[in-house]
């Protein structure tokens, strides 16, 4: 495992990242999709949270997932 998937990203950089809007991190993280922490008035969560996001709730067969993620990102996430 890589070090720095064990830091925090604030949610502006998991959304820039991860092609998500910022708010739509936020309300995945307070409907339980997706692993987060509060700290202080701001969420944050991590790479490995944001794959394990996506194992678990996406479907690696969508045209809106292939087209916004790498084949090697996505062959990782989903192996």
């Amino acid at each position: 495992m890589n070090e720095n998937e064990n830091k925090y990203l604030s949610l502006k950089t998991a959304a820039r990242l991860y092609a998500y809007t910022r708010d739509h991190l936020g309300l995945m993280i307070r409907q339980g999709k997706l692993r987060g922490l509060k700290l202080g008035s701001y969420y944050v969560t991590t790479n490995e949270w944001m794959t394990d996001y996506f194992k678990n709730h996406t479907n690696p067969d969508r045209l809106a997932i292939k087209g916004k993620f790498s084949n090697k990102f996505l062959s990782q996430a989903f192996a």
